[in-house]
């Protein structure tokens, strides 16, 4: 896996909700680059998905997946956008749902550009009271 180079990603995400509230955690993906590139997909830790039931991502995924990762014995759910994104401008990807299950969910978000191969990793955490 090679990460992409000029990509810029930033994850808003709640620290601390309450069970039955609606949730909303945002993933900005910038092009720094000259070229256009696409968004491939985001693989999604279950682990952290667990927590919360996304009813509505903002834009649509084009398809969904589960697959266990090789060697760190991680879940993830890989929601797939195929959306190109010219030089210069930011997709934002909204992930709406509500907090069912009191816990400290966390785990790995991945950005992938381009292919499942090229990814930015990056790190998700909400506390459910």
């Amino acid at each position: 896996s090679q990460p992409p180079e000029n990509v810029n990603i930033s994850i808003d995400a709640p620290a601390q909700v309450n069970v039955g509230d609606e949730v909303e955690f945002v993933v900005d993906v910038q092009n720094a680059g000259a070229d256009p590139i696409e968004l491939y997909g985001m693989d999604i830790s279950v682990d952290y998905l667990n927590g919360l039931l996304v009813e509505s991502v903002d834009p649509p995924f084009a398809e969904v997946n589960q697959f266990d990762s090789f060697g760190d014995g991680e879940t993830y759910r890989t929601y797939y956008f195929y959306t190109s994104i010219a030089p210069g401008d930011t997709v934002s990807v909204t992930f709406s749902g509500t907090a069912v299950s009191p816990g400290d969910y966390s785990g790995s978000l991945d950005v992938c550009i381009d292919s499942d191969f090229s990814c930015v990793g990056n790190f998700i955490r909400t506390v459910v009271k």
